[in-house]
């Protein structure tokens, strides 16, 4: 920093409260003095408040006495000063300000302003420093060491720490709670006076505004975090206000086009630009354009604004609303050749549709069988089970006799078949069916069943059930499910050893424009030539898994994955099988499906076998032979069996 006052002659800190604007700026100060004869000199505006008391602070700082009215003008005259003049919290007349720097420049070179505000004086020749909040990463991030750091300069008690030391995992949660904002994190960790920190961990997310520090050296505006926000929010105007406030609803970071959601501002992607510019919201650059999110101490502040106001429900409503619209538009476009898109949006706001689920569900029932309906194919491609927890709390919310249930019933058995629950799964789409063949759940209902019975070996009972999903799928326009049904029924033919009509099945191509419907396709096709041709087989499902992996399918990457890994496990060189297998072990380990899991790990000891590690094979074969998650049956309990034998 004192090499870029080096550079420019006015460089300004701006960030949001509490993350340590004057704190920098008072380091600079002290290690820049030495560099200037009238060393540095430090202006505090927190509590003045008018252009006339700007100039006359600054004034008095560089030892000058000017006639009253006269500040600006002795300052441009005496502008030779060789001194830093640190002039902090500017952002309550950033006006005045900007309008005297140019005075203070303008008479020599010597001078070297550096400004702290919580936004930009935006005048010429000014270099702006952004401050962020400290990292919140893991247990060795700047804002963990600093919380460990500060309970015990706190007087945290060596009891309450443990002879262990804090916990790192609890650590980490207290530290984002806030932001990882330095002067948040000290008033945190104080609290490990009175609390252990599991208590302070669980009491955070609702105690966040109670956070406080008692310290006599910090100036009021920083005393509570509601304290950090208010001395901002004070500045702005009524609409801007109030789109602070209106943020607040949303969970997480969102992009310009969720901003209508929340923000009521006439112009919304204005009122943003202007709140990122006072620091009361972070913009986070990614490839696909610009994130805005509110740091959790400011939706803190600004939910309980929304309450005091009586206006929390309205505004929970229409991001609600909003999301609702969103994921159902999702949930159309997996069917176009925009699948790719539509599956990266979600993932994005993923977040935003919990949130508009969870209020859902204790406001409105009927939008909320609509969020979970359009949310279970989706979160079924991404791999998200949260949409089981999502349909089991609105089975229990709705009444006896809600025209919703068949809806969340078939949810729920979407839901249970990716989790490894298959009865459970096989149960909640039966009753869907029965209580409501027609409805909007029942596809997935019947794609559910199709899977269950599958992995079970109920090979013509899921292919019956498959081809009523391709029938009511053709009949509803939902061509993706068509080209689901078809790869299903020719897996249950090809398990058969039928692998003519298994092709057959498969010869007209996909019917989707989607490109989740080709790779199901070139799955199937690569299943049904597993046996017939193994070289055809490989070239087919690594086109699937590069069509799986390219829109962002990790439901159909993983079946892929597993096929060609299991393939190569069997084939070839053993060894060259190994770098797929772990490929397909980690995507597991981060959330994969139960029964592909298992499945996996069946193929594992196959490969085991090949490369001579009989002992390690026997041990994984008798963890997941007959695990109860599926039955082994056909041409993989004949290579297991095989596998055994040779153990």
């Amino acid at each position: 920093m004192v090499e870029l006052l080096g550079r420019h002659r006015l460089v300004t800190i701006v960030g949001p409260g509490g993350v340590g604007k004057t704190r920098l700026a008072t380091d600079v100060a002290a290690a820049a003095a030495t560099t200037h004869a009238r060393g540095a000199v430090v202006v505090e505006l927190a509590r003045v408040g008018g252009a006339d008391d700007v100039a006359a602070a600054v004034a008095s700082a560089l030892s000058l006495r000017p006639t009253p009215g006269q500040a600006v003008a002795e300052l441009a005259a005496s502008g030779g000063h060789d001194a830093l003049v640190v002039i902090d919290n500017c952002e309550h007349v950033v006006d005045a300000v900007a309008g005297l720097v140019p005075h203070l420049l303008g008479g020599g070179d010597r001078l070297r302003l550096l400004a702290t505000s919580r936004e930009p004086l935006a005048i010429d020749g000014e270099h702006v420093v952004a401050l962020a909040p400290l990292a919140t990463d893991g247990p060795d991030a700047s804002a963990a060491r600093l919380f460990r750091d500060r309970a015990i300069a706190a007087g945290a008690l060596e009891a309450r720490i443990g002879p262990d030391g804090l916990d790192d995992d609890l650590v980490v949660e207290v530290v984002r709670r806030v932001d990882g904002l330095p002067l948040a994190v000290e008033m945190a960790a104080a609290r490990l006076r009175t609390l252990t920190l599991a208590e302070l961990a669980r009491t955070i997310g609702d105690d966040l505004d109670h956070l406080r520090t008692d310290r006599r050296d910090v100036a009021p505006r920083h005393r509570t975090v509601h304290d950090l926000v208010a001395w901002s929010e004070r500045l702005l105007d009524d609409e801007l206000r109030q789109a602070l406030h209106d943020f607040s609803v949303f969970a997480g970071p969102v992009g310009t086009a969720d901003l209508a959601a929340a923000v009521v501002a006439r112009r919304p992607q204005v009122a943003v630009a202007r709140l990122v510019e006072r620091s009361l919201l972070l913009a986070d650059p990614t490839p696909d354009g610009v994130r805005y999110r509110a740091l959790e101490t400011v939706r803190s502040h600004g939910r309980e604004r929304l309450r005091a106001a009586g206006t929390a429900e309205r505004t929970a409503r229409r991001h609600a609303t909003w999301f609702a619209a969103v994921v159902g538009e999702v949930d159309r476009q997996l069917r176009t050749a925009d699948d790719g898109a539509a599956l990266a949006h979600l993932a994005e706001v993923f977040d935003e549709v919990r949130a508009a689920v969870r209020w859902a569900l204790g406001a409105d029932l009927d939008l909320a069988v609509e969020i979970v309906h359009h949310a279970t194919y989706p979160a079924r491609t991404l791999l998200r089970t949260e949409v089981t927890s999502w349909a089991a709390d609105l089975l229990d919310a709705l009444p006896d006799g809600h025209p919703g249930e068949a809806t969340a019933l078939a949810a729920l058995a979407a839901g249970l078949s990716i989790s490894g629950r298959s009865a459970e799964a096989e149960q909640a789409a039966e009753r869907s069916l029965a209580l409501d063949p027609g409805g909007p759940g029942a596809l997935h209902a019947l794609d559910a069943i199709s899977d269950v019975t599958i992995y079970a070996g109920r090979l013509d009972e899921s292919h019956d059930r498959s081809r009523t999903l391709a029938d009511e799928a053709g009949r509803r326009g939902d061509p993706l499910y068509v080209d689901v049904a078809r790869a299903n029924m020719a897996l249950c033919r090809a398990y058969q050893g039928r692998h003519d009509e298994a092709l057959a099945l498969l010869a007209a191509g996909p019917v989707s424009e989607a490109v989740a419907g080709s790779a199901w396709t070139a799955y199937a096709r690569g299943e049904v030539l597993m046996d017939l041709d193994p070289v055809a087989a490989l070239a087919e499902l690594d086109r699937a898994v590069d069509q799986a992996r390219a829109v962002g399918h990790r439901y159909l990457l993983e079946v892929a994955l597993l096929s060609s890994s299991s393939l190569r496990a069997r084939t070839g060189d053993p060894l060259a099988a190994v770098a797929p297998f772990q490929q397909l072990l980690d995507h597991l380990g981060a959330g994969g499906d139960l029964v592909h899991l298992v499945t996996t790990l069946r193929n594992l000891v196959v490969l085991l076998g090949r490369l001579g590690q009989h002992r390690a094979a026997a041990e994984l074969d008798g963890a997941v032979a007959d695990h109860p998650s599926s039955p082994s049956f056909g041409a993989e309990a004949d290579r297991l069996a095989d596998a055994r034998a040779a153990t």
